[in-house]
């Protein structure tokens, strides 16, 4: 009867993402904004053109 029960917590968990104060757009927490190169209200890479 409680065949199967064993791996039901090894889902993967779905990450977590937020909207950037500068740009708007979504990004990992703790990670640089990919659109604007944003962390932390400091800019910490050189925004593509």
């Amino acid at each position: 009867m409680r065949k199967g029960n064993r791996r039901s917590h090894d889902k993967a968990k779905s990450s977590t993402v937020h909207n950037c104060p500068n740009c708007g757009a979504m990004y990992r927490p703790h990670r640089v904004c990919l659109s604007c190169g944003h962390y932390k209200g400091t800019e910490a890479i050189a925004a593509q053109a």
